[in-house]
């Protein structure tokens, strides 16, 4: 923030040139109609001349990286230059603490999958109305009765009605 004249219009240019890159031509002439362009790019030179190259580059990085859909305000974009020269940004709690541990990841998958393989296999001593099932998929005929018994013990544990009598 060493430096309280303003940014040459050339960078300024250069900055509203790449928030035409990242955000859409159409997005910033909506924001900024041409016919206020002089006074907007006036206000933001004067606004960013106090601060460094590396600032403007760092905040405009963080700007692109947010993910936001819009360019941002003049004041937004103070605001993230005001961070990006403490060495903050806007983005940083993403990218903050240390980086995952595979392994643990992998093992955690792993045991989610194997809970919910347990929930969706029929209860213990149900197997045979898959084994009914299986039949009737290959075509064996069986009551409407003994199929009706199968579908309903074959439903797995997650999907019953909360209070029903064959859980």
């Amino acid at each position: 923030m060493s430096n309280p004249q303003p940014l040459p219009p050339a960078w300024v240019e250069r900055l509203f040139e790449r928030f035409s890159a990242a955000f859409g031509a159409m997005k910033v002439g909506t924001m900024w109609p041409a016919e206020d362009h002089e006074a907007v790019k006036a206000l933001w030179s004067e606004q960013l001349g106090r601060f460094s190259p590396d600032t403007l580059r760092a905040a405009l990085q963080a700007v692109v990286d947010s993910g936001r859909a819009w360019p941002p305000t003049l004041p937004e974009f103070v605001e993230q230059c005001r961070l990006s020269a403490l060495g903050r940004s806007t983005s940083a709690p993403l990218l903050a603490g240390p980086a995952p541990d595979r392994g643990a990841a992998a093992a955690q998958i792993r045991l989610i999958a194997d809970k919910v393989a347990a929930v969706n296999r029929p209860a213990a001593g149900r197997e045979w109305a898959q084994r009914i099932l299986s039949r009737v998929a290959s075509g064996d005929s069986v009551s409407p009765a003994v199929l009706a018994m199968a579908k309903a013990a074959a439903v797995p544990v997650a999907e019953r009605e909360p209070g029903s009598d064959d859980e």
